[in-house]
């Protein structure tokens, strides 16, 4: 005899699978459990709240680098802050940035992407379709490599996802401009099918290409040590780097060194942003500024002087047990008789090594170089989904073909 499916079972089968499929298609996650509190700016967060709440100790998480950034923005960027709940406990933390890319600028990213201009909807107040805008969410930070979005207690890696895809949708739709991307960034590969958690709000996950970091050996006590570890070759590559860049003075500036500076800092910074590949934001001038202020000696600006001039800089920021190689800048006339970007490469190695951090964190470009010196690749994914439902579908597809370039690394010690 034909067995029926109970009535009441069957509509509840319905509304699960029209819940994941609405889930799916609009990004809008069913309830987490959770509760939490959106903030539109730094200064309505309870800091004290907010750094208790931030257990790694992330320095990129604290309020104190996120005061300094939103002091001194990027033009294009705005930022959205929650604080999360359970029961009324705190239990994390989450932060975003919206950047507004005008199309006409980042083409070359949006070709990369696969994104036309039927996506970006133009402001009310232009006409021109070379001026149309797409503004994208980010959970974590565009201006970095990393984890460096979000932190949470005593919720697992699944769950986790859910309050993250949760908090966005509500970031996104209220937003008083559409928005037509959201990017969650970066994930290590340390989690079984990190990006699964996201699939079922419509996240597809791609390749972001991989993190240089550089391990700082626990034997290395001195510069040399960690030469008279590597192969004759490369080993005679950064002596001979060293021996170029030995006329070059190396000065530590200080809050008012970086005021005095702030025009040729910036300006040496515009001709490295110049040549990048891709670029969808801007530091501006007051940047470093504001990150010496508020890190103090967590932040460290060194200036390269010839005769003088500066030539060249770079900045390093200490975040517990690692070195993030940060922003630098050059001259590029004098790049290759003095070796520049190969000596603050080095230099970053004595100076970890001086402070006896674990790591480097050099970010994912020019990977040969950085390999040669020591840098070892640690693959990374984000995960991204378009507001659209016909456009997010397309875009599904097409996710593998989004490949990082690659270069060969390479291993220089014995």
């Amino acid at each position: 005899m034909l067995k029926l499916f109970p009535l009441s079972r069957l509509v509840n089968r319905v509304h699960l699978l029209w819940a994941a499929h609405y889930s799916r298609v609009t990004g809008k996650p069913a309830a987490s459990g959770v509760s939490y509190t959106i903030f539109d700016s730094i200064t309505e967060l309870p800091s004290t709240i907010w750094d208790q709440a931030n257990e790694k100790n992330d320095i990129f998480l604290s309020t104190l680098y996120l005061q300094a950034l939103e002091q001194a923005p990027p033009h294009n960027m705005s930022f959205r802050y929650a604080i999360v709940r359970d029961k009324g406990n705190i239990i994390g933390i989450v932060y975003f940035q919206i950047l507004q890319m005008d199309y006409h600028i980042h083409l070359s990213i949006m070709r990369m992407l696969k994104i036309d201009k039927r996506l970006a909807k133009p402001e009310k107040e232009s006409k021109d379709a070379e001026k149309t805008r797409i503004r994208l969410l980010v959970c974590g930070n565009a201006m970095l490599s990393g984890e460096h979005g979000f932190y949470m207690r005593n919720l697992s890696f699944e769950r986790s996802m859910q309050v993250i895809a949760e908090i966005a949708y509500d970031v996104r739709t209220s937003f008083p401009h559409h928005v037509a991307i959201t990017l969650v960034k970066d994930f290590y590969r340390k989690h079984d099918k990190p990006g699964k958690p996201l699939r079922p709000f419509g996240f597809s996950s791609f390749d972001a290409g991989p993190n240089m970091i550089v391990p700082i050996r626990p034997n290395w006590r001195a510069f040399n040590d960690y030469l008279n570890e590597m192969k004759p070759k490369y080993r005679k590559r950064a002596e001979s780097a060293l021996k170029k860049g030995k006329p070059i003075e190396r000065r530590s500036l200080s809050l008012d060194d970086i005021i005095q500076y702030k025009k040729d800092l910036y300006d040496l910074y515009s001709r490295v942003a110049e040549n990048a590949k891709f670029k969808i934001y801007t530091v501006v001038p007051e940047y470093f500024i504001e990150l010496k202020r508020k890190l103090g000696e967590k932040f460290e600006c060194v200036g390269l002087f010839l005769n003088n001039d500066l030539i060249g800089f770079t900045t390093r920021i200490f975040n517990d047990n690692s070195m993030e190689g940060y922003i630098h800048g050059i001259k590029y006339e004098c790049n290759k008789r003095y070796e520049l970007y190969q000596n603050i490469l080095l230099d970053d190695i004595r100076a970890a090594i001086t402070a006896r951090v674990s790591e480097i964190n050099t970010g994912r470009t020019s990977i040969a170089m950085k390999s040669s010196i020591g840098a070892v690749p640690n693959n990374m994914d984000c995960y991204m989904r378009f507001s659209g439902k016909i456009s997010n579908h397309f875009f599904s597809h097409i996710m593998y073909f989004i490949k990082p370039s690659t270069e060969q690394a390479r291993d220089p010690f014995k």
